[in-house]
């Protein structure tokens, strides 16, 4: 999955795959995590927040069965 870098204070870079409705984050510290069934529009949500860390923590992290794909 192509990810792109982002600015968040915790968050390296996220991407996104709408075949699979997954997430992929990567963290600055913690590996890289495949958030699934995220709908697109929480994707963008998360992009276009002006708070990033505090929607990441309020409706993706903990919301989405997530497994660990690298570390």
């Amino acid at each position: 999955m192509q990810r792109s870098p982002v600015s968040f204070s915790k968050i390296k870079s996220v991407g996104f795959d709408n075949s699979l409705s997954a997430m992929e984050v990567e963290f600055l510290v913690g590996g890289i995590f495949l958030y699934k069934r995220v709908p697109m529009e929480t994707y963008k949500n998360l992009l276009y927040s002006h708070n990033k860390d505090q929607y990441f923590d309020e409706n993706i992290e903990g919301k989405f069965v997530k497994e660990r794909v690298f570390d």
